[in-house]
Formats: structure tokens, sequence, C-alpha cells
């Protein structure tokens, strides 16, 4: 084990510029700051999945975490560069409505209108948790640059195969995407 050299994968400075984007919930900068991402563990040979400790937010963070073990799960299914860049984005996307999950942000990206259609009476105190698959599905509803795939995989990501999920969504009708990133 001495000769082995374990590299990061993604430099700091990546992970920085991706939370500063996610942190200012800019979607383009963050799909552009994906594709690099995806880039970088698509080219490696010696793939090192590492948490790391830096001055941003724990939520943003995580979603570098996901996004990377995502990236790592897709390469091994020998998706394409292009449908990787994709996974990364909405990995890192997964959780953008944790950033703004409030009754005027709720009302502003029309989510209490797509959860009264999914038949959905919830508050925020009592969704909290799972409201900001709703809202970043809402975020990114607005952005053409945004696939629905990647849509789907937001909304989507509290599924669970069983059908025990908020939406109750079961087996084939849940996204790759979203199985993988939950």
């Amino acid at each position: 084990s001495k000769e082995v050299q374990i590299e990061e994968n993604i430099p700091l400075t990546l992970k920085n510029s991706i939370s500063v984007a996610l942190s200012k919930v800019n979607i383009d900068d963050t799909i552009e700051n994906a594709k690099k991402m995806a880039d970088k563990i698509y080219d490696s040979n010696n793939i090192s999945v590492e948490n790391y400790d830096s001055n941003t937010k724990e939520e943003y963070d995580h979603s570098i975490f996901v996004a990377e073990l995502s990236v790592v799960l897709g390469k091994a299914l020998n998706y394409r560069q292009d449908r990787l860049n994709e996974l990364a984005a909405a990995a890192l996307l997964h959780d953008i409505g944790k950033s703004c999950v409030d009754e005027k942000s709720m009302e502003e990206y029309g989510v209490n209108n797509l959860l009264k259609r999914l038949g959905l009476n919830c508050t925020i105190d009592k969704y909290r948790d799972s409201i900001h698959s709703f809202l970043g599905y809402s975020i990114l509803n607005k952005n053409v640059a945004v696939s629905a795939m990647m849509k789907q995989a937001v909304l989507f990501h509290h599924e669970n195969v069983d059908g025990s999920g908020d939406l109750k969504i079961t087996g084939d009708r849940i996204c790759e995407f979203a199985k993988i990133i939950h």
C-alpha cells in the first residue's frame, strides 16, 4: 500500500464554487460546475469519494457528496459523459428547495398549487423535511436549461421503491436518477 496514492478527484476550489452557486440558487452555474465535476470523475482511473470539511453550509457539503457518489455510481453503470453531467447536476440540485422553504417561496414558485393538484394537504411545519423536493422541482421548472429527468430526480428523491415515500410513487415510476440520488 506504500505505492498507492489517493488523489482528491474534485478540487476544493470547484467544491467551493459549487457551494457558492447553490447558496445563490444559481441553477446555470450549478449545472456548469456539475459538468466540471462529472468530467473530473469520468477521467479518473482511481476514484476516491471523501466528504470534506470547509466553511460552507452543511447542506451544500451534503449535495456535493451526494453528487460525487451519484457520478461514481453512474460511471459504474457505464453512463455516457452527457448523462453523467446531467446526473451530477440533478444530484447537486436535489436539495435546492431547502434554501427557501417558507410561505412566500411556496407561493412564488407555485408549490401550493402543485401540492393541491397532487392531493396533498400540508403545512410547512408538517412537511419541512420533504417539502423541499416540491419547491426544488418548482424552482427548476422555471429554467429551460434543466431537463425533465433532472426535475423528476429532484421531485422524487425521497420516494422509496416500495411506495412508502411522500408521493407513494413505486418501482419503475421513479426515474433512475432519483433512485441513485436517494
